[in-house]
């Protein structure tokens, strides 16, 4: 089991493929163990999340949706088949305790997964001639968002220790600093400049916790990094330069994926106009703005506008429901004085990721990629699995 979780997650990294397969293979051993009745003491297919009552709520919201303004093709099934994901992070909580998740053990491999891969998608990206790093994945837009997650946590993990790592492994402490490296230059290259924002925020976050001495020096270490990438590269110049004359290059269409999402949210106020459906309303949309047929379709390219136009204000209530739900269970166990201090490292690094993600959500509709939701999944279920723990570690102790 503990070979298909790392399998799962380089392929969430790497290849929809790899991630559909493995997690499907990790999903069906549950089920096998399950029917067999086999695995460790105390360990349940599916344990209570306290938020059963909820799910069953946004799923009948996200169905009035389709019914009320009829706009889907195919059985009503089908569409609510999107929302499976809940059930992949019941099964995922449910792996971390079959295979008595060891959270020391974890950073090691999540860090080592986290290098290797961005290197092999900086190579990749060489071989190709890419102007923005898209790696293996292909898609700058989708590594930046899913990448940034990892870089967050590990970030807050490594701030978290950074002193004991100073004083009593040295070395430790450079591989640390090298490896964050590698990833931060990987996240930088990409040219995602939602994702650069959502990684200034996401660090933020995680000083500000911490330290306030620290918060600044991170307020000036990256002033310093901007001016000298502003100055030195002229590529990231040009990317810092594009909102600033969104009227004269391709931010433009982002603009009007705004504006007509909008409009779709005005006519279909309380239970937006179905689910994903205003991407397929976009056309009919245009029409009334009088814009050309070949106009730039898209999600909303802002996960708040994409929920409240798809599932309206119910729906965005409840999408923020859930994700603050799991903010604040991050920062709960970071502060928790029973969590201990392994805990409390990976609650603040996923504190930091999750808030980060939060601004990346306000130029992407990052939730609605399937890569980037699964590596969401496995952040939140491990805030579930240190959460079920009793006191002290216990239970499932790493």
């Amino acid at each position: 089991m503990i070979y298909l979780l790392l399998l799962s997650l380089i392929g969430t990294l790497t290849t929809q493929s790899g991630m559909d397969i493995f997690v499907t293979l990790t999903v069906l051993t549950l089920l096998v163990q399950a029917i067999r009745k086999k695995g460790p003491e105390g360990w349940k297919l599916f344990s209570k999340m306290n938020l059963e009552a909820f799910w069953v709520f946004w799923v009948a919201v996200i169905a009035l949706g389709f019914v009320l303004n009829g706009h889907f093709d195919g059985p009503l099934w089908k569409r609510l088949g999107e929302m499976r994901w809940i059930l992949i992070l019941y099964l995922m909580v449910s792996a971390y305790q079959y295979v008595r998740l060891d959270l020391e053990k974890l950073i090691k491999v999540v860090l080592a997964v986290s290098v290797i891969v961005c290197i092999g998608s900086l190579i990749v990206s060489v071989v190709k001639g890419e102007d923005r790093v898209g790696g293996i994945l292909n898609s700058p837009m989708t590594m930046a968002h899913s990448y940034s997650l990892l870089f967050l946590t590990l970030s807050g993990i490594f701030l978290y220790r950074w002193k004991l790592l100073w004083e009593q492994e040295r070395g430790a402490f450079y591989i640390w600093i090298a490896s964050l490296a590698v990833v931060g230059a990987t996240l930088v290259l990409t040219l995602t400049r939602g994702v650069w924002i959502a990684l200034f925020f996401g660090v933020l976050a995680i000083a500000v916790a911490l330290s306030w001495r620290l918060a600044l020096l991170i307020i000036s270490g990256t002033s310093l990094l901007i001016a000298g990438l502003f100055i030195m590269w002229p590529r990231f110049q040009e990317r810092f330069l594009f909102a600033f004359n969104y009227q004269n290059n391709y931010d433009s269409e982002r603009v009007v994926l705004w504006k007509t999402n909008w409009m779709i949210f005005k006519d279909h106020p309380l239970f937006g106009a179905g689910y994903g459906e205003n991407y397929t309303l976009l056309g009919k949309y245009y029409a009334l703005q009088g814009l050309p047929e070949n106009q730039f379709t898209g999600h909303a390219h802002n996960q708040f506008l994409h929920m409240l136009a798809g599932t309206g204000v119910v729906g965005l209530i409840c999408y923020l429901f859930i994700y603050f739900y799991f903010i604040w269970q991050a920062w709960s166990i970071f502060n928790s004085k029973e969590s201990s201090p392994i805990e409390k490292a990976w609650a603040i690094g996923i504190f930091g990721a999750l808030v980060g993600f939060a601004f990346g959500g306000l130029t992407e509709s990052n939730f609605e990629h399937a890569k980037v939701r699964m590596m969401l999944i496995f952040i939140w279920a491990l805030l579930i699995y240190i959460k079920a723990k009793p006191t002290g570690g216990g239970r499932y102790a790493g």
